[in-house]
């Protein structure tokens, strides 16, 4: 088959929504109906136990939601046909927005009984901006649901774009029968109860002037049918695709997702009139998918996908000419030769190793660290694809370690689960804490899921304290241009420490930095001795007061743990305690470690 056939029997789309519309399920029947599975999950159900095939990440399985984008391809009457399930929060936007840069077109889900919804018109202003193809499909009508035509001028106002019913459903709620496919001018009603499977019987009416329509629905249905039809190629239309793949007018399926209702009608028209692979733009020019040198760019990275091997893929979208395996490929942004020798494709967590792949396939790479959202793969040419967004974070949180002894661990989730692009490093230059900066707060508890489930590295997430001053960050990585000194106040440059109070009110814990064996400790409390305090000697230069035991954190205090530092001791105790075995304190030598935490000891 040549490159030209290829590219022409290639489907790439993603399905966007706002939450709970119903994008899992439809993915779902999608693959069921086109082969990919032969029974379908569900998202989050009492009876049905088999999960949601895009939901393979465990936090998925348990909240009932999708927090990342899963990429499933499969063959459907000779057409190649690629999924793209995105997250519906908007917590979870920034995903969903690189996803719509490697479609050529999307559809979109909406609850009949909701209408439209905030997110879903954010999506849309993404499509609309890119000319993206949209199809609609109005879900849930096996629930009681608006009107089918005021939903559909709806969706013409609120989403401002034009629209041809090409499926109209009979009835809804309990009532709801079954759906009119209006391009192939025929009736599908699912009599059968399964919907696992896609073996479902089916009624196929062609002609509505038929006397089989009343024994099938009932005269009332019947006659409301031929009415809405009726109504439906009088105000609308014709379909025109040229406008449809032009973003400018968009086709509306009604259905139920959930019992197998107008999927198939679906799916059927999708691979007739959908496009193939589009031309993608770069700084320097537009690459169009018939040319014969490979080109792609990486537009998302998954950590952690096996958790039995702690690899991280990145997700190339091939634009054009044919990706071969072995083959050696420039990556434009580190100038080097690379080969890949096992590229996969995927099917939700599930991944096969292929040797070819044509523009509009999704690939799967072995990362090790080197790649970055938005690295471009070419057979040498120099191009930087364009488009690719990426958003400020808004909300910050400190990360605090629980287990010392996991630090490693913690350490090297942090750094797989920031490559993926969702969340942002940050490091105080004050104290050296971390703080993770992110879109939305539901990131902060993703993160903590994922970090203590696959990385086995429990930790806690607090916000900065309000009002604390000197609390600059820097990305993690970059170094500071200036050492850090002490505001002067004088000209000649006499050192102002800050009072005790300041010291001591502090939010993070401080390290002393004066030589411990110049600290004299009078209780086990941690108080120092009064020729060391600010109150030494009148007209001295006083000394920064700093706890020589650090507060704990949160998470230590909870679980009765020492802090993660260490206090190293080289004057022995003035005062002999009683039980020294108990306290954790060895006095055979003159290196003494404190075991225990300082609040514990009495």
């Amino acid at each position: 088959m040549t490159l030209q056939e290829e590219i022409t029997r290639r489907r790439t789309f993603a399905v966007i929504a706002h939450p709970d519309a119903g994008k899992t399920t439809l993915t779902e029947k999608l693959l069921l109906f086109g082969g990919a599975i032969h029974v379908a999950g569900a998202v989050k159900s009492n009876k049905i136990k088999k999960g949601a095939t895009s939901d393979f990440m465990e936090i998925e399985r348990q909240r009932g939601i999708s927090v990342a984008t899963a990429v499933m391809g499969f063959e459907y009457k000779g057409a190649k046909i690629n999924i793209l399930d995105t997250p519906g929060h908007e917590d979870f936007a920034e995903d969903t927005f690189r996803t719509l840069t490697a479609v050529d077109s999307v559809i979109i889900v909406i609850d009949g009984a909701k209408g439209v919804e905030s997110q879903t018109r954010k999506l849309m202003e993404v499509c609309r901006m890119r000319s993206t193809p949209v199809i609609v499909f109005i879900n849930k009508l096996d629930r009681p649901s608006k009107e089918p035509f005021d939903l559909l001028d709806e969706v013409e106002k609120e989403l401002n774009i034009r629209v041809r019913p090409l499926a109209f459903p009979i009835s809804n709620g309990p009532t709801f029968k079954g759906v009119y496919n209006l391009y192939e001018k025929n009736l599908s009603l699912f009599t059968s109860d399964e919907k696992l499977t896609a073996d479902a019987s089916t009624v196929e009416i062609s002609d509505l002037a038929s006397s089989e329509l009343e024994a099938q629905i009932g005269d009332k249905f019947a006659a409301q049918l031929r009415s809405d039809v009726e109504l439906v190629e009088g105000v609308y239309d014709d379909f025109d695709r040229g406008a449809y793949l032009r973003g400018e007018l968009a086709p509306v399926f009604f259905g139920s997702a959930v019992n197998n209702f107008g999927v198939r009608e679906l799916l059927e028209c999708f691979v007739r009139i959908a496009p193939s692979p589009c031309p993608a733009p770069t700084e320097t020019r537009i690459v169009e998918p018939a040319e014969p040198k490979m080109t792609g760019f990486v537009f998302k990275i998954h950590a952690n996908m096996d958790p039995n091997h702690r690899d991280r893929i990145a997700f190339l979208k091939i634009c054009s000419g044919t990706f071969e395996r072995n083959k050696n490929y420039l990556h434009v942004r580190s100038g080097k030769q690379l080969k890949f020798s096992s590229p996969t494709a995927f099917m939700a967590e599930k991944k096969s190793i292929i040797d070819f792949a044509y523009p509009g396939d999704i690939v799967g790479l072995h990362d090790t660290g080197n790649f970055k959202i938005g690295d471009t793969f070419t057979e040498g040419e120099k191009l930087k694809f364009t488009g690719i967004p990426s958003f400020a974070p808004e909300q910050f949180r400190y990360i605090e370690n629980a287990d010392p002894l996991k630090f490693k661990q913690l350490a090297k989730g942090v750094d797989q689960l920031m490559d993926e692009g969702v969340a942002q490093l940050f490091v105080s230059s004050l104290n050296g804490r971390k703080i993770i900066g992110t879109v939305g707060a539901l990131q902060f508890e993703v993160i903590q899921y994922r970090l203590e489930h696959e990385y086995n590295a429990a930790c806690g997430v607090a916000p900065p304290a309000a009002g604390s001053r000197s609390r600059s960050t820097k990305p993690a990585g970059s170094r500071a241009t200036t050492p850090r000194s002490w505001p002067t106040s004088n000209a000649a440059s006499t050192p102002t420490w800050p009072s005790t109070s300041t010291a001591a009110t502090s939010s993070s814990p401080t390290r002393a930095t004066d030589s411990p064996s110049r600290r004299r400790i009078s209780r086990i409390s941690g108080s120092t001795s009064p020729r060391n305090s600010d109150a030494a000697a009148p007209g001295a230069t006083p000394l920064p007061a700093k706890p020589i035991f650090p507060a704990p954190s949160p998470t230590d205090a909870k679980k009765g743990l020492p802090h993660g530092t260490a206090l190293f001791l080289r004057t022995p105790l003035r005062k002999r305690s009683p039980h020294p075995k108990e306290e954790g304190i060895c006095r055979k030598t003159p290196l003494l470690r404190l075991v225990k935490p300082p609040w514990e000891l009495r």
